[in-house]
């Protein structure tokens, strides 16, 4: 998936604001996280996001914003939902 210049620097703003947030999840939901972005593997790349900002997307997508939908992993369907809220 290729991202343009203004969308990278909206999905940075959006992790900003989730590091802001704090918010507080289990270890269960941050495994659970974890093994999804795993699962994505390079395709997590386009953000341009280190690992700190792909787990608090996946950590706010899969609990908190889509939490009775919250099989999805793959990242363009992910990035693309982001995009379309921000």
């Amino acid at each position: 998936m290729k991202l343009t210049k203004e969308q990278v620097e909206k999905i940075d703003g959006y992790v900003t604001s989730l590091r802001l947030a704090q918010f507080q999840y289990t270890a269960e939901q941050r495994d659970w996280s974890y093994q999804q972005w795993n699962k994505g593997g390079s395709g997590w790349d386009c953000l341009q996001q280190g690992g700190t900002g792909i787990m608090l997307i996946l950590l706010r997508q899969h609990h908190s914003i889509m939490p009775f939908h919250n099989k999805e992993w793959r990242p363009s369907i992910i990035i693309e939902s982001i995009l379309k809220t921000l």
